[in-house]
């Protein structure tokens, strides 16, 4: 009986050890491997640049513009910007808003904006005149996006607008050397015409749409225009070569900043190449 007994008391003993065993070899492994594991996961974190503020495409980042944060995201950390140093002095690609995170492809060393000449309206062309061409008007005061109408003089020297250019959209205005003259002002140019039915005289000429005359003379000398770019179809085009060829044509400005006029105009234009071309 005694016998019995010890053995049974050696094979719990054994089976002890050997749990006791395992357990061992299990909390080494926890100690080894997890818990390592979950400790770093825990405390790594990645710098990710992110976007102060609102950014239209082609700005140009300053640090103010971006801010660095933190994350524990190591894929978003992969993908984002992290060195403001490597972003600082580039220029957007796309619409960024605050609190965006900025990625390499939204930023570029040498990015230019979509114009209107990368993509032309079906049916349109583009064209220059020179303001030399033109006779004394407002063409000192034009600029990008204005309305404007174009008037002639017939071979009996009687003033007429024709009816293919009653209303033009201004893509841009160049200076002599080509250069772009962005937000050229507005204003009241002098002209050496006498008093007319359009409204001008004693040397000034109307330019404003919103009325009110401004006396140039008193204005700083600013660049001169010396080509503007225009969107006209065929028919409109081949009547600026036309009129530029006579040498003897004027330019009012008919609207500006103001998109629900200008798509009216542009509108009724297209209304009057239509009516032309059936006749």
């Amino acid at each position: 009986m005694s016998r019995l007994v010890r053995e049974k008391r050696m094979l719990v003993n054994r089976n002890r050890v050997l749990i006791g065993t395992l357990l061992l070899v299990a909390a080494l492994g926890v100690g080894a491997f997890i818990i390592p594991r979950y400790i770093a996961g825990k405390q790594a974190v990645y710098p990710v640049i992110t976007v102060t503020r609102s950014l239209p495409p082609g700005s140009i980042l300053y640090d103010s513009d971006i801010s660095v944060s933190k994350t524990s995201d190591k894929h978003l950390a992969d993908t984002a910007c992290s060195d403001p140093d490597e972003v600082v002095g580039k220029i957007t690609v796309r619409q960024l808003y605050a609190g965006e995170y900025l990625l390499p492809i939204d930023v570029s060393e040498d990015y230019t904006a979509p114009t209107i000449y990368n993509t032309l309206p079906e049916g349109h062309l583009i064209i220059s005149i020179s303001t030399q061409s033109l006779a004394s008007s407002v063409a000192g005061q034009i600029r990008a996006n204005d309305i404007i109408r174009i008037y002639s003089l017939d071979e009996e020297g009687s003033a007429k607008t024709p009816c293919e250019l009653q209303y033009v959209k201004v893509l841009a205005v160049y200076d002599s050397s080509g250069t772009e003259l962005n937000g050229y002002s507005t204003g009241i140019n002098r002209i050496n015409s006498p008093v007319s039915e359009s409204g001008s005289s004693n040397g000034f000429s109307i330019s404003n749409p919103t009325g009110g005359l401004t006396d140039t003379s008193k204005e700083e000398e600013q660049p001169t225009p010396a080509f503007i770019s225009l969107l006209v179809t065929e028919t409109q085009a081949l009547k600026l070569v036309e009129l530029e060829r006579r040498g003897a044509h004027y330019i009012s400005l008919v609207s500006r900043d103001n998109k629900e006029l200008e798509s009216k105009y542009l509108e009724m234009q297209a209304a009057n190449l239509e009516g032309y071309r059936k006749e």
